[in-house]
């Protein structure tokens, strides 16, 4: 029904999904859209987030407003009040974009990995004059720095992955095993911040979707989050486990950091324990299944 309602608010949808298909059939090239999230150029070849803001002109605003208000309501943030967001996995920059046009934060430290997405990401900062209010950095977040495999679906720019050792040729539900592969370099979160000369205190907010992988970034990320940010991530069963990491060392990582959680929804954010959280993985256990959420510390304030 919702999807029904998208096509009857806005007649020049249809128009345009047919349009990307033709497009994303042919040549990969750079296509340029303006959305709800800015300006932005991305790949013909994504059939998700360049799809996503080709067609709807718009990648996920009702999560990104309703965790927004969410935050606002529960004191943690400020609209229009300086402070900066931490995109973790920026891929091309439609949440930094979307938070410092939409006057969340006035600035962003955003990491990403991928050369192609690097490219797409520092265009998008530049043709939104956000280059300015943003520090970028090329690096894949883990819990020691080094260097790691890494591997980019051909068709999902957004679910590009540290491939972890001894896993290569595994099959998976998505056929990453035909994945190509390149080495990227990888750092801790608290060696980043502090090279790059960010102060953990000026980070309202970390948002961070490294499908699966965030588990190992928060063990490299103890001095960063004993400033207290809350944090946003995606929560991806399949993912988890296809990063190496397990349910119990998952959950240790969260109960270290945090002590409530939500679960963002696009009409709102429903709250839950550490052990609700720790249910989901049943709830939430096949491959194309996952949810977005909220972690916070302290019991000073509220949502």
């Amino acid at each position: 029904m919702r999807h029904n309602l998208r096509y009857l608010r806005d007649p020049g949808r249809i128009i345009r999904k047919l349009r990307w298909v033709r497009i994303h059939r042919g040549p990969s090239r750079d296509i340029t859209v303006e959305s709800w999230n800015g300006r932005l150029t991305v790949n013909s070849r994504d059939w998700f987030i360049g799809k996503s803001l080709f067609v709807d002109r718009a990648y996920e605003p009702e999560t990104i407003a309703a965790a927004m208000k969410a935050l606002e309501a529960g004191g943690w943030i400020t609209r229009g009040a300086k402070g900066t967001v931490l995109d973790i996995g920026a891929n091309i920059g439609m949440i930094t974009t979307a938070l410092l046009r939409h006057g969340w934060f006035d600035r962003a430290v955003c990491i990403e990995p991928s050369p192609a997405n690097l490219r797409l990401l520092r265009l998008n900062l530049a043709q939104n004059e956000l280059e300015a209010r943003t520090t970028v950095l090329g690096v894949a977040m883990s819990s020691e720095p080094g260097e790691l495999a890494f591997e980019l679906s051909e068709r999902n720019t957004g679910d590009n992955r540290v491939r972890v050792p001894g896993s290569a040729g595994t099959p998976g539900a998505f056929k990453e095993e035909r994945r190509v592969e390149i080495k990227v370099p990888v750092d801790t979160l608290d060696h980043a911040l502090a090279a790059a000369g960010v102060n953990a205190t000026e980070v309202k907010l970390l948002w961070m979707d490294i499908q699966g992988f965030e588990g190992k970034c928060l063990e490299g990320a103890s001095k960063t989050l004993a400033a207290g940010m809350p944090v946003i991530l995606e929560f991806w069963p399949y993912g988890i486990a296809r990063a190496g990491m397990a349910r119990a060392d998952y959950m240790a990582v969260l109960r270290r950091h945090f002590d409530r959680a939500f679960r963002i929804q696009d009409d709102g954010v429903v709250p839950l324990t550490l052990a609700e959280v720790d249910s989901l993985f049943e709830e939430v256990h096949q491959p194309n299944k996952m949810a977005q959420l909220l972690f916070v510390k302290g019991e000073g304030k509220g949502i």
